[in-house]
């Protein structure tokens, strides 16, 4: 058939009208494609198994075992499990299957109900056998939430149905019917240290105070935590705000260094308050200096030559007749340049033209 006799479909789509041939075995209608034999008979000529056998078809669902009045799902050779192994025996198919039943034996022990775990023991009894244990002995019943069984008694139920108390006397062997001696809460009392309102714990005083006595510490002094909110400092013409033990921060970096109390605080400088070196304005950092003559004293340098001022960048430089902006020290780049290098300043006619980068 040539390329313009091949049929079309209406949209122009040529369709294929190869057709494979069919098994060559007889009643088997499917396509062939190896040695004229469809997979599932060229598989078997592989094996050596009978040709003539009807090919099983692939199941859609659940099959059920070809056995005469079974129900079961089939799992090899169309048969469940049981007909199959009675098959592999050579067993007929037709005796139904007996269902394995599993029905619970009771334990042996007398007057017990539960189920067979272990050699006609239930778990409990055989778990008794194992540890040497009577097999006779009643076994321990767990209390209800409830109050203590004994007559008379309403504390809450703990142990076997009774109260801490009533077992404990059980294991003592001591009797349950004598009447429970109640102990008596001694009522609390405070703090002998003075002014102190915490409870006392170890020989009439607090915890904290307690600690104290121990280490030979005087007891008058505040606690910590227990002074009111922003208190002043404990010592004497001192305003500054509490911090801890009585005293401020300064004065409590004193006591932990050993350094005397009493000696005088440094003076604060108050905001907006300048540099107290003559012809200075710079704004005050330490110990009434600037950063710059406070950095000077701390490195024993003399205070008196002026400090270097750092010119705003639209300050032109300082040598007459330049108008270039300032770069360092007052100067340009370029005569900043010359005084590093010993050359003298005087400017040149270059240097009287405006900055490049003005407009």
């Amino acid at each position: 058939m040539t390329a313009a006799a091949r049929p079309r479909c209406d949209s122009g789509t040529r369709v294929n009208t190869v057709t494979h041939p069919t098994c060559r075995i007889s009643d088997c209608t499917r396509p062939a494609r190896t040695r004229g034999l469809c997979p599932a008979h060229y598989q078997r000529l592989r094996h050596g198994t009978d040709l003539n056998r009807p090919v099983r078809s692939p199941a859609t669902g659940p099959r059920i075992c070809s056995a005469p009045n079974c129900t079961r799902e089939a799992k090899a050779a169309g048969l469940c499990w049981g007909h199959y192994g009675r098959r592999r025996k050579g067993q007929p198919l037709e005796p139904p299957i007996r269902l394995p039943v599993k029905t619970p034996r009771p334990c042996k022990v007398p007057g017990c109900g539960h189920a067979v775990e272990a050699k006609d023991l239930c778990a409990r009894h055989y778990r008794r056998l194992r540890h040497g244990t009577p097999l006779d002995a009643p076994f321990q019943v767990h209390s209800q939430p409830g109050p203590c069984s004994v007559t008379g008694c309403d504390v809450q139920a703990r142990t076997r149905g009774l109260c801490l108390s009533h077992y404990s006397r059980t294991r003592k062997g001591k009797p349950l019917d004598a009447p429970l001696r109640r102990r008596r809460r001694k009522p609390r009392s405070h703090c002998a240290a003075p002014g102190c309102t915490r409870e006392a714990a170890l020989h009439g005083l607090c915890e904290m105070h307690d600690h104290r006595r121990r280490k030979g510490q005087p007891l008058d002094a505040p606690l910590r935590g227990t002074a009111p909110k922003d208190p002043l400092c404990s010592q004497p013409h001192c305003t500054r705000p509490f911090w801890m033990r009585g005293l401020c921060k300064t004065h409590a970096w004193r006591r932990r260094n050993g350094r005397a109390l009493d000696a005088p605080l440094r003076a604060r400088h108050t905001p907006g308050q300048q540099c107290s070196v003559a012809n200075c304005g710079r704004a005050v950092k330490s110990r009434g200096l600037c950063s710059t003559h406070y950095s000077r004293l701390r490195g024993d340098k003399s205070l008196e030559p002026p400090v270097r001022l750092y010119s705003s960048v639209d300050a032109p430089c300082s040598v007459p007749g330049c108008l270039r902006l300032v770069n360092a020290r007052t100067l340009c780049a370029m005569h900043y340049r010359r005084a590093r290098d010993g050359r003298a300043l005087l400017a040149r006619p270059h240097d009287r033209l405006a900055p490049r980068h003005e407009p």
